[in-house]
């Protein structure tokens, strides 16, 4: 991950910027291989718990605004936002510098 630059420090933005866009991102969310993703609000901070990195064992942290609802999390390179679509969320995942990006649906079922 050090030669990809993926650990590099995360600046947050300001947290006033921040409070609607956390509260947008609270929720249950579908990842790839029946895999869930839950993010909760502790503290005045984001935490998520599941596995975001599929290739890592990790399966908490924190989610730090870094500006435009967008959020970062440690040792994960891409960037994650909420969409909505009616009334339908999902999670947005982009990297900057990459035109790709793929989504996590909210959970149908319940927490």
């Amino acid at each position: 991950m050090a030669q990809l630059n993926w650990e590099k420090p995360i600046t947050p933005a300001d947290s006033q910027q921040a409070l609607k866009a956390r509260q947008a991102m609270v929720g249950t969310y579908d990842l790839i291989f029946d895999q869930k993703l839950s993010i909760e609000e502790q503290d005045g901070k984001l935490i998520y718990n599941g596995r975001l990195m599929l290739w890592s064992d990790k399966t908490q942290g924190e989610l730090v605004h870094v500006g435009n609802g967008k959020y970062a999390a440690d040792g994960y390179a891409n960037l994650l936002s909420i969409e909505v679509l009616g009334d339908k969320k999902r999670i947005v995942v982009s990297r900057e510098g990459s035109d790709e990006i793929s989504y996590f649906p909210m959970s149908s079922a319940p927490k």
